[in-house]
């Protein structure tokens, strides 16, 4: 989940690197900072030594990622990016939404604290 995660948010900073200013400024930065979300908090969560602290920053994660996907489907309503880059990345959020999910449920049935 993490590396997907990090990969999803570099390919995100590289499209919006090249909008102009206004889309920037608006969805842009939106779009980056809850993908970069995403995987920090995987990060983060992954060090907790805690169930309760772990399961709180993957939900925070899936939370992100939810967010993330309304920002990308503004960018593809407002022609910000082109279909084939929507459903690729719609396909890698899918796909790490899943990844998440049982994250969480793993976690839930293998720690004891």
């Amino acid at each position: 989940g993490y590396q997907r995660a990090f990969r999803v948010a570099n390919r995100v900073w590289k499209l919006v690197e090249k909008w102009d200013k206004l889309a920037q400024f608006t969805i842009g930065t939106q779009i980056i900072r809850s993908t970069d979300s995403v995987s920090a908090n995987l990060a983060e969560g992954w060090n907790k030594t805690t169930k309760n602290h772990r399961l709180k920053y993957y939900h925070i994660a899936l939370g992100s990622l939810v967010e993330s996907q309304d920002w990308l489907e503004k960018a593809f309503v407002r022609q910000l990016i082109t279909e084939a880059m929507y459903r690729e990345l719609s396909d890698e959020m899918d796909q790490l939404l899943k990844q998440i999910r049982h994250l969480i449920g793993s976690t839930r049935k293998a720690l004891k604290y």
